[in-house]
């Protein structure tokens, strides 16, 4: 990490910081546009309510919340979160958002994900993505997946195709936003056992970035 990305992310921490704090253990000079003796501007407001979304949006998929522990490392993880989300709204092209987005569940960390976004080629992201030794095990499961696998089951972290392995085509599909970014409602309905003889089962399963994020049934 350069001196800029140092910078960067310390600056990310300390707003963080005063936003998750309410900002009252900050003291700011008269002139600083901050004070608290004068009303902020509207572009003022503006900024701090985008800083507080952002803050909130990454503490919640972190699952962090109100539970921010800077000892353990979390306002380093809010910052790197924040960061992701700015660089990925960035993406301008599909062409972009595709190569980014089809490889993105197979990075391992939002410092990685950081570091390929912040490439300055097209040709440089591919050349990154060909030597990901991740991605020479996409299609294969792990133990455990494939346990699942064969069991019928379904577990976080899949790809659609071990979802496929298990449950076989979905009846539907529905795609929330743009299809690139792998953001899919799959429904299943599925027979099953009770003191009745049997009843119907209504399943969906959550995909977010091409890999199972959450299910429910009904």
């Amino acid at each position: 990490m350069n001196w800029l990305r140092l910078k960067y992310s310390y600056l990310f921490i300390i707003m963080i910081s005063s936003i998750l704090n309410g900002c009252s253990s900050l003291t700011r000079h008269p002139e600083s546009g901050y004070y608290e003796g004068r009303q902020k501007s509207q572009a003022e407001q503006f900024y701090h309510e985008k800083a507080a979304f952002e803050t909130t949006e990454a503490s919640n998929e972190l699952g962090l919340r109100n539970k921010v522990d800077k000892d353990r490392g979390d306002y380093e993880m809010l910052a790197s979160r924040i960061q992701l989300h700015r660089l990925e709204k960035a993406l301008e092209s599909d062409r972009e958002k595709q190569q980014y987005f089809n490889v993105k569940p197979y990075f391992a960390s939002d410092e990685e994900r950081i570091y390929f976004l912040s490439l300055q080629t097209f040709e440089q992201k591919n050349r990154f993505i060909q030597n990901m030794p991740n991605l020479t095990a996409a299609d294969s499961n792990s133990p455990e997946l494939q346990e699942a696998v064969d069991t019928g089951d379904i577990v976080l972290g899949m790809t659609k195709k071990s979802v496929k392995e298990s449950w076989g085509e979905p009846e539907s599909v529905e795609v929330a936003g743009n299809p690139i970014y792998g953001n899919e409602r799959w429904r299943y309905t599925r027979n099953v056992a009770s003191e009745n003889g049997g009843n119907k089962e209504f399943r969906l399963i959550y995909f977010e970035s091409g890999r199972v994020a959450g299910w429910e049934k009904h």
